[in-house]
């Protein structure tokens, strides 16, 4: 009789040690489970299943052509199969959250995946985030930590709302993690795909805050989009990309642009919002 195979697609939210996670499963080989998400550190061609996913998820073009189900069977035939990629839960231009996730169902229907989220505390979640994106989000309409906590880029963190979108456009079966608990080595590989496999997941620590006190200090200032308003028309048009990409990467390299110390804190009313959903969910059997 043959084994029902199972897929679990981990989908974030930012700043919930997904990174961590990922290097962990990347570099462990387990019997029954095979990984097929991003590769850390992320790989220009990155050919995970979860990477091609990804792609489709953020293409009109693509999402129309693609045979999704040929696709997913000719990648997964472990008995358990394991997907991660925070970038679905990722405000980008041109493309909500939501419109991600529900391409990510479509794709992904026919195989009934089980979605994977770790809940961390939120208001320190949006602090680490504000301090990543700094410099991504529109300065003239983000002025502050108080209107990117109230923007699109942190409806993810409105925990009770974000389960009920994944549920209303179809996925009915979530697996919640605890942020604490995951980085603190309290969960077994059994107890996250229920299988009988009692051993740790144990997170690398790579990931160093740069918070002191009620402040934390940005990343650099000069970032891959800044960098580009300096290189010239003619060396953006006449030379090859394989070469602009290097001399981009070096430049970043050089680790140029010192952060800039930004005040995190949060009105109190908003605070109160999110710490709400987030005590509710933990309360409540929403999955």
């Amino acid at each position: 009789m043959s084994i029902k195979r199972k897929y679990f697609i981990h989908i974030g939210p930012p700043k919930t040690a997904t990174t961590s996670l990922q290097d962990f499963f990347f570099k462990k080989k387990f019997r029954s489970l095979t990984y097929e998400g991003i590769i850390q550190p992320r790989e220009k061609y990155d050919n995970s299943l979860c990477s091609v996913i990804y792609k489709i998820s953020a293409s009109e073009k693509h999402l129309k052509s693609y045979d999704f189900e040929s696709l997913i069977n000719k990648k997964l035939n472990s008995h358990i199969s394991f997907l991660s990629e925070e970038m679905f839960l990722v405000e980008s231009k041109g493309m909500s959250w939501k419109e991600k996730v529900s391409r990510l169902h479509k794709i992904t229907s026919s195989i009934e995946p089980t979605i994977v989220i770790v809940l961390r505390e939120p208001i320190s979640a949006i602090r680490s985030y504000y301090q990543e994106l700094y410099y991504s989000v529109d300065r003239s309409k983000i002025k502050t930590i108080d209107d990117f906590a109230k923007s699109e880029y942190c409806d993810i963190y409105m925990y009770e709302k974000l389960i009920s979108y994944l549920k209303n456009i179809g996925f009915n079966k979530l697996k919640i993690l605890e942020f604490e608990k995951l980085i603190n080595g309290n969960y077994t590989v059994g107890e996250i795909f229920n299988i009988d496999d009692n051993e740790r997941v144990i997170l690398s620590n790579n990931n160093i805050s740069k918070k002191k006190g009620k402040i934390h200090q940005t990343n650099n200032a000069i970032d891959k989009s800044a960098i580009s308003k300096f290189i010239p028309e003619i060396i953006k048009n006449n030379v090859n990309k394989k070469y602009k990409n290097k001399i981009m990467n070096i430049l970043l390299s050089l680790n140029i642009g010192k952060g800039k110390k930004i005040d995190i804190k949060i009105d109190s009313e908003i605070e109160n919002i999110f710490i709400k959903s987030y005590e509710y969910v933990l309360s409540s059997n929403l999955t």
